[in-house]
């Protein structure tokens, strides 16, 4: 019997299990993670999440931070170990398209402290400088484009003032 091949993006990916360890190495942090099939970056930390990982500024030492999206959870862990004091939220969900991330975007950059950042890594051949207007336009928030490096952009959302 041979399994359907599936994808990340499926709310329960049909793929046999083949469990891996993923190595991150960011100077400071070395990190073995423990990745499967099905799960998004299960062969090895992409491009875009390095580039957030090495681009983005320094966390809050304290306060919430969130990870949408957190697949095995490196930059739940990344974030964890530079900010010990702070409360890391990792969640993740499988489905994902336009309308599911602009709920997940709508459901949690309001929630933002007064002064409070979002940092965002949207590959560029997959919206992100549509995602980053639409923010801008429809809902009012202050995006910046921090960084754009091997066509992934580092985007940082605030609160309008």
């Amino acid at each position: 019997m041979s399994i359907p091949k599936s994808h990340y993006f499926e709310a329960r990916p049909a793929v046999a299990s083949r469990p891996r360890t993923v190595k991150l190495h960011m100077g400071d942090i070395q990190l073995e993670l423990q990745a499967d099939r099905g799960v998004f970056g299960s062969r090895g930390i992409d491009p875009g999440t390095l580039v957030l990982l090495k681009e983005a500024p320094p966390p809050p030492v304290t306060g919430d931070l969130l990870d949408p999206g957190s697949g095995y959870g490196p930059i739940a862990l990344v974030l964890a170990r530079r900010a010990p004091q702070a409360k890391v939220w990792a969640v993740d969900v499988n489905e994902v398209g336009k309308a599911p991330l602009h709920e997940l975007l709508m459901a949690w950059l309001p929630r933002l402290k007064p002064g409070g950042a979002a940092y965002l890594v949207v590959q560029r051949n997959l919206g992100s400088d549509s995602l980053a207007g639409w923010m801008r336009k429809e809902q009012g928030w202050n995006v910046t484009r921090l960084k754009s490096k091997k066509g992934y952009r580092v985007l940082e959302v605030r609160p309008a003032p």
